[in-house]
């Protein structure tokens, strides 16, 4: 069967313009391939086959209904909304430079504008007797819960997003004074992370334990599970997750479960609460923009006022009513997949 113009444009946005030309990183990537999952079951179920799709179907009424069904039947935020928007937009911009002849139709979806809405200020985070008890959590006489004790101490310390800690490599950790991390964060830009000396002290002994004898090692994963493969995202939850139950942390603030993005807010509140800059917090977190980390301190001035209006009623998101399924494999809908997913 003759591949059809829209898989080969996504199949280009997505595999070549993304990387090579935007230089965008695979979590990015796997956010837009997402969107265009979301879509093409939209599509479906609006009786356009995925076999079927033509450039045609990619226009402004069709997203229009999309992101409808995102809000009306998914109970997306409006956050989700614009997020999933951006994707498209960005994939009608890529085609206004390849297929120019449409270039009305791709003008109509740039021009869809995103939804406004209140940013809620407060940000989920552990107070510090907490953190403290889930840090013990850990047996340090056993190797995989050495192993733990680092990586729960580093995410906490260190402060850096689940993705990046997942990049980590023994080549980029500096135990030498001043010990730091080199990162790549967001879009890839690159920061030397502080250590703390406890934190130093805990990395030395894991480098030794796991990597110091191995061929290769300083470009192997700096934590990795029983197989030997770089943990993921829902690896490190897990792990967190062990140790919850283990410490009788329990749930924090409202019913949401302790993340490792949360390590990263309660690190950010702690050091705000110590007197800590903003810029100091700013550099340290990797923001591009101040603004970003001001929220931290609009949360502090907020927490009191909102744990009294809270009055013990918790706001849950809905949870989603469908999840798209299909009748057959399908070989873009089993690529976009596999994009949701990046190793790293």
């Amino acid at each position: 069967m003759k591949t059809s113009e829209f898989s080969l444009r996504l199949g280009d946005f997505l595999g070549a313009y993304l990387p090579a030309q935007r230089n965008v990183t695979a979590n990015t990537i796997a956010s837009y391939a997402q969107t265009f999952v979301l879509l093409i079951s939209h599509c479906e179920k609006k009786k356009i086959p995925i076999d079927q799709m033509k450039m045609d179907h990619f226009n402004a009424d069709t997203i229009l209904s999309f992101v409808d069904y995102l809000e009306q039947e998914r109970s997306n935020g409006v956050s989700t909304r614009n997020q999933r928007m951006a994707a498209l937009r960005s994939f009608a911009r890529y085609l206004a430079a390849h297929v120019p002849d449409r270039a009305r139709q791709w003008e109509r979806i740039k021009n869809i504008p995103s939804k406004r809405h209140v940013t809620r200020q407060w940000i989920m985070h552990m107070d510090i007797p907490s953190m403290a008890r889930l840090l013990r959590g850990p047996d340090r006489a056993t190797p995989w819960g050495r192993r733990d004790a680092t990586l729960l101490s580093l995410l906490y310390d260190s402060g850096i997003r689940a993705h990046e800690i997942i990049a980590l490599t023994p080549g980029k950790v500096r135990l030498e004074t001043p010990a730091h991390l080199s990162v790549l964060g967001k879009g890839r830009k690159g920061r030397l992370v502080p250590l703390l000396p406890a934190t130093t002290s805990l990395l030395k002994s894991h480098m030794s334990e796991w990597h110091e004898n191995h061929m290769g090692s300083m470009e192997r994963p700096l934590f990795f599970n029983h197989r030997r493969e770089a943990l993921t995202r829902s690896g490190i939850g897990w792990i967190i997750g062990k140790y919850v139950k283990r410490t009788d942390v329990g749930r924090v603030d409202g019913g949401k479960r302790v993340t490792p993005h949360m390590f990263r807010h309660s690190k950010a509140m702690h050091l705000l609460k110590s007197k800590v800059s903003l810029a100091e917090i700013q550099s340290l977190l990797g923001h591009a923009d101040i603004r970003t980390t001001m929220r931290y301190a609009h949360a502090d001035e907020q927490m009191v006022r909102e744990a009294m209006l809270k009055a013990g009623t918790v706001v849950r998101e809905s949870p989603q009513k469908d999840k798209p399924s299909w009748k057959r494999e399908r070989g873009l809908m089993t690529w976009l997949k596999g994009l949701c997913n990046p190793a790293s």
